[in-house]
Order: C-alpha cells, then sequence, then structure tokens
C-alpha cells in the first residue's frame, strides 16, 4: 500500500495546480490521445480474438492440466528409477540388461538420456500445454 499512498499525494498535488480543465483544454487532450486509444483498443481486441474467455479458457486450463499430472508422475518415477538402476527398475525386476555394443550395462547418465529422449515427445507437449486453451493464432 506504501506506493499507492505516494501516488495518491502526487495525484492530489497536480488536482491542486490545475483544478478545472476548460472544454478547450479538454478538447485539445482529446485529439492528442485519440489515436492512442484507438490503437490500445484495436490491439485489445486482436488479442481477445487469439484468446477464448470464460468457460472455454478454463476447460482448456483444467484439461491440459489435469492430462499432465499422470505424465509428469510417470515421468518423474521413470528417472529416478533409471537414476537407481542402469535401464531402470523394472528391466531390473525382469532380469533384463541394456548393454551397450560391447556387451558391457549401460551407465546412469546413458540411461538417463536414453529415457529422456525416449520421453521427449512427452516433455514437448507438456511443455507447451497451456497454449492449445488459447486457441488458433488470427
Amino acid at each position: 500500500m506504501e506506493p499507492f499512498l505516494g501516488m495518491r499525494r502526487r495525484a492530489a498535488e497536480i488536482a491542486a495546480r490545475y483544478p478545472a480543465v476548460s472544454p478547450d483544454e479538454f478538447a485539445r487532450a482529446s485529439a492528442i490521445v485519440a489515436p492512442q486509444i484507438q490503437d490500445l483498443a484495436a490491439e485489445r481486441a486482436n488479442v481477445s480474438k487469439n484468446f477464448p474467455t470464460g468457460g472455454e479458457a478454463l476447460r482448456g486450463f483444467v484439461a491440459n492440466g489435469f492430462a499432465s499430472i499422470p505424465v509428469l508422475v510417470s515421468i518423474v518415477c521413470g528417472l529416478i528409477s533409471v537414476l537407481a538402476v542402469p535401464g531402470g527398475l523394472v528391466t531390473r525386476a525382469l532380469r533384463h540388461a541394456v548393454v551397450r555394443r560391447d556387451g558391457r550395462e549401460i551407465g546412469r547418465a546413458r540411461s538417463a538420456i536414453r529415457f529422456l529422449v525416449a520421453w521427449s515427445p512427452a516433455l514437448a507437449w507438456i511443455a507447451c500445454v497451456g497454449v492449445p486453451m488459447f486457441g488458433e493464432p488470427q
């Protein structure tokens, strides 16, 4: 609230210095500001065409948000798994191994990179999950 108090004082000082605006001054100021107001109105209309409002935006946000939560949980659990055991816990539980060309088991770093490459489409989707709720740009 502190910044607003300073603004309020400044506004009161300005109002005291210029107590009344003549119709001529008002018309002149309106003519100067009118193009800027029209530009802002046109920009706002353009933005509102590209961004839905109300229920439509909320539905998109909720649907994409709830759809991404299980995917994020799967990615986090899988990443923990491949960092704990090279190749992952499920692979180890099945008594399988992920090996390099020379027959040695892969390391944790290679396992994590392999995991992230495999999940990269899901990661890309999560990175832009908010975009579909705004509709197609016009």
